[in-house]
Formats: structure tokens, sequence, C-alpha cells
């Protein structure tokens, strides 16, 4: 039976493998993103640029998270999502898209089919590309962030 320290020696070496499989993966082209649109084609922002997909034979939709090989192809769907800031809504353009106020200069960012209802005036978490608004933030109407 092993003692707690060797135990110990034994994680850190896991984790240290672990460690070196996530950034062999990064080297190797693969990159997460968020979908931004859904037609014949999708479009995904990715941390470096955006690009534009074959359709996959996944069931996604705008705000999903997905994980993408070296040519931009959709491998694998995320049920959750990486975010960013939190930001508030100063205009619902349309069903699509959102314009929100970011350190104190207005931008336009896509709005997460998650989001169902929004009004100018809510609070909205950006994915970590700040390109898309992927859920809502209940925040009471007279505390600001």
């Amino acid at each position: 039976m092993q003692n707690l320290a060797e135990q110990l020696v034994e994680s850190q070496k896991v984790i240290q493998e672990l460690k070196s499989v996530l950034e062999s993966l990064g080297e190797d082209g693969y990159k997460h993103g968020t979908v931004l649109n859904v037609d014949e084609t999708v479009t995904i922002s990715l941390k470096d640029s955006i690009v534009e997909v074959n359709k996959p034979n996944i069931d996604i939709k705008r705000g999903d998270t997905v994980l993408t090989i070296g040519t931009g192809q959709i491998i694998r769907k995320f049920n959750t999502s990486l975010v960013g800031e939190i930001v508030p809504v100063t205009r619902v353009i349309n069903a699509d898209l959102l314009e929100i106020s970011v350190q104190g200069s207005n931008l336009q960012v896509f709005r997460s089919s998650r989001i169902q209802k929004i009004d100018e005036g809510d609070f909205v978490v950006l994915d970590d590309t700040k390109k898309c608004a992927v859920g809502k933030i209940n925040v009471p109407k007279k505390h600001h962030i």
C-alpha cells in the first residue's frame, strides 16, 4: 500500500502528463470556438480568426462552443461555453444581433440561440472571443457592474 507521499508524487506525474497532452493538442491545431451562424455552412469565431466550414452531422446552434481541427472543421460540440466579460445590452438590433457596451464603446455581437428574451439594459455574458453573447445574467436594474 502506498503512503500519502508516494500517492502525491504519482498524482503529480499524472497531472504533468495531462498538461503535456493538452499542450500537444494545441500545437496540432485543435482550437475551440463559438458558433456564430448556421446555414449550409457554419461560421465559427476562433480566438484569432473567423472561419466558415462545412456543416457537421451534429446538431449545432448559434452560441454553441465547438472543438475544431487545423482546417477549422468541427469535430465536437461542448455542452458548456467558455465565457468572458459581463456587459450591458445597449440595443437589441434584431433576433440575431445585439449592441453591447464594452469600456465605453458600443459593439455588435451575435446573440446565442439559448437567449430567449432580451431587452435593452439587460446584462449578457460574452464568449471568450467577444463575438457572441452566450448567456443572460439577471442583475437587478438598480445595480451596475
